[in-house]
């Protein structure tokens, strides 16, 4: 993370400062504000470790969730982006996404807890028991939280985050009535 972050402030530096050629003025303007995207997944974990990390210090909660907070703002334009691409899917794989995701949290959860469980003290043979017992209970919180938001949406999971509205539709279809 921090090389990739290094490597754009080399070329925004670069760009900006060294060389203000018309080209490269011109290429500054034209450029994609959603070249970042491959940054997303990044971010976001580093959000949910962040998060689950709180349990060791509580003040670590709230940069991760002003992290996640700006995460949620980039990405709903390049969700609106990337649903009207050509090679959309309609959300086929979206829910297989969200799945995958669960599946990674757990499995980060449970290595959190399996760490706390195997900490010994010399006074105590469990020594991190608090800590143990809330991220348990933050993976059964986990779980309810997938089973709630699979049952209630169901195949409708990626109109629940980005519902489309129905302009864009009778826009194609007025202009193949056109043609």
């Amino acid at each position: 993370m921090i090389a990739q972050w290094s490597y754009v402030l080399k070329k925004a530096f670069k760009r900006h400062v060294w060389s203000l050629t018309p080209r490269h003025v011109a290429a500054i303007a034209s450029q994609d504000p959603f070249s970042m995207t491959s940054m997303y997944s990044v971010v976001a974990l580093l959000g949910v470790i962040g998060t689950v990390y709180s349990i060791i210090t509580p003040l670590a909660l709230i940069p991760s969730s002003l992290g996640l907070f700006g995460l949620l703002i980039a990405i709903k334009p390049a969700l609106r982006r990337f649903k009207s691409s050509p090679t959309d899917t309609d959300g086929e794989i979206f829910l297989s996404v969200i799945n995958q995701l669960f599946v990674g949290l757990y499995i980060m959860q449970l290595c959190l807890a399996g760490i706390f469980i195997s900490v010994e003290s010399k006074t105590a043979k469990f020594a991190c028991k608090i800590q143990a017992i809330l991220t348990l209970v933050l993976f059964l919180g986990t779980c309810c939280f997938q089973f709630i938001l699979v049952r209630s949406t169901k195949r409708h999971l990626l109109t629940v985050f980005l519902p489309s509205n129905g302009g864009e539709e009778e826009a194609q279809g007025q202009t193949a009535q056109d043609q």
